[in-house]
This record gives C-alpha cells, sequence and structure tokens, in this order.
C-alpha cells in the first residue's frame, strides 16, 4: 500500500487559510484599536501645547521660548541682579555663587 505523509487535503487546506483570515482580522481590530487611542492622546497633546502658545502670546512671551516667570522664594543675584530660581546655587546670568 503506498502512504501519503505530509499532505494534506483540500478541504484541510482551506480550514487553516480560513483561520488564518480570522486571525489576522483579529489582529487588525486590535491594532486598529490601538492606533485609534494613540492618535486621541497625540491630538490632545497637541492641543495643550496650542493652548500653551496662546497663553504665552497673551501674556507677551514668545511661544517658542523657556522663559521662567519669578516667583517669591526666587533670588537675587547681589552681583548682576538677575533673578534665579530658589533651587539654583549659582547664577544662570553671570555664574556667581548663591
Amino acid at each position: 500500500m503506498y502512504r501519503s505523509y505530509g499532505s494534506s487535503g483540500s478541504g484541510e487546506i482551506v480550514g487553516i487559510i480560513i483561520t488564518v483570515i480570522i486571525v489576522l482580522v483579529g489582529i487588525f481590530f486590535a491594532c486598529r484599536e490601538l492606533m485609534c487611542w494613540y492618535y486621541k492622546i497625540n491630538k490632545i497633546i497637541s492641543l495643550m501645547e496650542e493652548q500653551n502658545n496662546l497663553l504665552k502670546h497673551q501674556m507677551g512671551i514668545s511661544p517658542t521660548s523657556a522663559v521662567h516667570i519669578p516667583s517669591a522664594d526666587d533670588w537675587v543675584c547681589p552681583k548682576c541682579k538677575n533673578n534665579n530660581r530658589k533651587t539654583a546655587l549659582f547664577c544662570n546670568n553671570c555664574g556667581e555663587k548663591k
């Protein structure tokens, strides 16, 4: 008798193809949900950056500059009279020690 090992019938191949298609559709929907979530986060961040730029514009600050707004806890350099953050050990303008 002749036996064929490793060969599969056409019904088995169709079953494998359908299973692969179902798995791929499941992966597509999972990735789609992940991408939608990801882009919503990016949209929120871009809206917040736009809001910050508008607030800086209203305050008269350039939106691209990182300006430190002085607070009551800041210290003034005795040498150059620059306002420095309270955590700074040296003046950020002239380098004078606190």
